[in-house]
């Protein structure tokens, strides 16, 4: 795993508001830092350094402590440029400290949900959306395949089921609760079930949402 410090932001990034950092602190083998005149390299496992090989490890000089002051000074300036453009949101969350959102059940999500135009964008784009659904076609005569493919809980025909009339055919026939789901899944079921928030902060749902519904602003206005 060769992960890399964070160069630039887009205004709708946020990971220092849900716990997270421009930069990687654990779970890679290799990281790399740019700085002016090159790469910081730093070589976290066993794993990593097999991968670079000793011949390899021994043409890299050793970092300098002005190169790795200038990597903490880039580092930091991030961080800081991230915090200064989410001031406005006032929310400092994390694993342990969850929002306090209402259910699905209540009527504020509808106020969001009047903005959304049930594209899939913010699902699609999303590193921890995982929804999927299956179906059957045809192959042949007697030929049949299962396949597997993305779905999005605000799509109408999310789970939707058989049935006949006065049957519940979908568990949410309504899109604010369908929407409220969403974000329920990364504020507060994620943390109930794994002890983590189902949000990175990489804000790709704010950048591509139709409707420019922000997540940061829905969490912010419910949970107060």
């Amino acid at each position: 795993m060769v992960s890399c410090d964070c160069l630039d932001c887009t205004e709708t990034c946020f990971c220092t508001m849900v716990g997270g950092a421009p930069y990687p602190t654990e779970g890679f083998d290799v990281n790399l830092t740019a700085i002016d005149d090159g790469y910081v390299v730093e070589v976290a496992t066993d794993r990593g350094q097999q991968w670079l090989g000793e011949e390899r490890l021994g043409r890299l000089p050793e970092a300098s402590a002005g190169q790795l002051a200038r990597r903490d000074e880039l580092r930091q300036a991030m961080v800081r440029r991230l915090e200064e453009q989410n001031a406005a949101f006032g929310l400092k969350l994390s694993d342990q400290q969850p929002p306090k959102l209402p259910n699905d059940a209540d009527g504020s999500w509808g106020k969001f949900s009047a903005d959304c135009v049930e594209c899939g964008a913010c699902t699609n784009i999303c590193p921890t959306c995982h929804c999927f659904y299956l179906y059957d076609q045809a192959l042949g005569p007697e030929e049949f395949e299962r396949v597997r493919t993305w779905d999005s809980c605000l799509f109408s025909t999310y789970h939707r089921m058989a049935g006949g009339p006065g049957m519940k055919l979908t568990p949410r026939p309504k899109l604010s609760s369908r929407l409220a789901n969403r974000v329920l899944h990364k504020f507060a079921y994620s943390p109930q079930q794994y002890g983590v928030l189902g949000c990175v902060g990489c804000g790709r749902c704010v950048e591509a949402c139709i409707g420019a519904i922000d997540i940061r602003q829905v969490v912010k206005e419910l949970s107060e």
